[in-house]
């Protein structure tokens, strides 16, 4: 018979909390990203000595923008599956559940650990190209001014 972690609750309100949160904040970032994005223009092309610099400016801030959660959720993704090689056990003790979910032991959990390990890399390794494309467009969008 198969063993089942029972869903919790609360995990299941903070989780959509968390989820409403995050929206609104997304929203409200999109709204003011749209109202305010004329001035940052002018802002930019204003001064023809500064342009580069202030592109570099906005760029990097940008690439820290989306980048930052990523690796946020790489991190917190690597640790969980750490978690579950280490516990040979998925869902690992302690977590709660916001479904209820078969516990899986073994190889079988190991292989799960993993793949989470996986998809933590993978965060990774887009957070890290996010930058550089940034900056390769901001150094094209220079070079088309200069």
């Amino acid at each position: 018979m198969e063993e089942i972690q029972r869903a919790d609750p609360r995990a299941r309100r903070r989780a959509l909390l968390t989820v409403a949160c995050a929206t609104v904040a997304g929203l409200t970032l999109i709204a003011l990203a749209e109202r305010y994005r004329p001035v940052l223009e002018d802002w930019v092309t204003r001064d023809p000595d500064q342009f580069r610099a202030r592109l570099t400016l906005g760029s990097a801030t940008l690439a820290v923008a989306l980048s930052g959660p990523l690796l946020g959720g790489a991190a917190y993704c690597w640790r969980l599956g750490r978690r579950i090689v280490r516990a040979e056990t998925f869902p690992p003790p302690g977590l709660a559940v916001v479904l209820d979910t078969v516990v899986m032991h073994g190889r079988a959990a190991r292989r799960r650990g993993r793949l989470i390990q996986l998809i933590a890399a993978a965060l990774a390794l887009v957070a890290c190209a996010i930058p550089a494309t940034l900056w390769r467009l901001a150094s094209l969008l220079a070079g088309l001014r200069a």
